[in-house]
């Protein structure tokens, strides 16, 4: 007996409208990509990256410049970046190749028991990373003296009407323009005045890490790596990509994507580094910080201005 249709829903017509935008403008294409495609194709790669560079992530680059300097973790950061940049374009190729998300492929091709663990684990690691960004969003406006409830509070109700309210492609841009506030860090790294020959020369050379392999040394090791790969990056931009519709012709548009995002968050977070490279310089210890002590710390360094658009970022 047949089995009856699932209904369709209003999401399913939002989805066939984007689409349709995209073939529209496949049709308009002649030679090489035109802009409007490339501003319909282009969006998971870049949310990916910078969504990763979420407050937990943005307070382990903060924490190594502190306790580290540029001299090691620069370039580091930057062969991380390069190691992101690999897996999220399999991602990215994968889904256009496929038209099928990360999950769907796993239940496809190793059954459901590891398509569930692969859920489970995605849930716990998405689970801990929410408690990791809201307890990130309470240090950064402790700075401005809201309250803790208040703070959390108000993202969780801002998360919900983000959510539920917005089709994905609305969501998406502006969920871009919001993930390039990350870009705050940049002004405050100039605003702590680094010796930019230092910095080339950190970029170039790879100097030796400042105190060796100790056991915390390599905690923050596997803390900056942790913060530049995570799983929901995997699910999230495959999925978006077969969600869009991209074909296996458009690899280049999401390979693109993934560099424009690949190359933003790695500014972003060497930014940070170099921003709080003060405290490094002027012995401070910042160990324990969190996103206000690092504001309130830097402020000699960089100004009022600077630490609030720390605490901000």
């Amino acid at each position: 007996m047949n089995q009856p249709a699932p209904p369709i829903l209003h999401e399913d017509f939002d989805r066939a409208q984007d689409h349709l935008k995209i073939v529209a403008a496949r049709g308009t294409r002649q030679r090489g990509w035109n802009s409007r495609l490339l501003w319909l194709l282009i969006g998971p790669g870049i949310l990916a990256f910078l969504g990763e560079n979420d407050a937990p992530s943005m307070l382990s680059y903060a924490a190594t410049g502190a306790q580290f300097g540029i001299g090691f973790f620069l370039p580091f950061v930057i062969l991380t970046f390069a190691i992101g940049f690999v897996v999220q374009e399999m991602a990215g190729r994968i889904g256009a190749a496929t038209g099928q998300g990360h999950a769907a492929l796993i239940f496809a091709r190793f059954g459901k028991f590891w398509g569930g663990f692969a859920m489970l684990d995605l849930a716990a690691g998405n689970f801990l990373t929410l408690v990791a960004e809201f307890i990130g969003i309470r240090a950064g406006l402790g700075f401005f003296g809201v309250p803790p409830a208040l703070a959390v509070g108000g993202s969780i109700v801002l998360i919900a009407l983000a959510v539920s309210t917005s089709r994905y492609w609305t969501w998406e841009r502006i969920t871009m323009v919001l993930a390039l506030g990350n870009a705050v860090f940049v002004p405050v790294a100039l605003l702590a005045k680094p010796d930019w020959h230092q910095v080339g020369s950190a970029l170039v050379t790879w100097s030796p890490l400042h105190g060796g392999f100790k056991p915390d040394t390599i905690t923050l090791m596997v803390a900056d790596i942790g913060a530049t790969v995570t799983p929901w990056m995997l699910f999230f931009q495959q999925g978006a990509v077969a969600d869009k519709g991209l074909t296996a012709s458009e690899i280049g548009g999401a390979r693109l994507d993934t560099i424009i995002g690949a190359v933003l968050a790695a500014g972003f977070a060497i930014a940070s580094i170099i921003a709080t490279a003060p405290l490094f310089s002027h012995g401070i210890s910042a160990a324990n910080f969190q996103a206000a002590q690092f504001a309130e710390a830097l402020m000699p360094y960089i100004g009022h201005t600077g630490a609030a658009l720390f605490a901000i970022g």
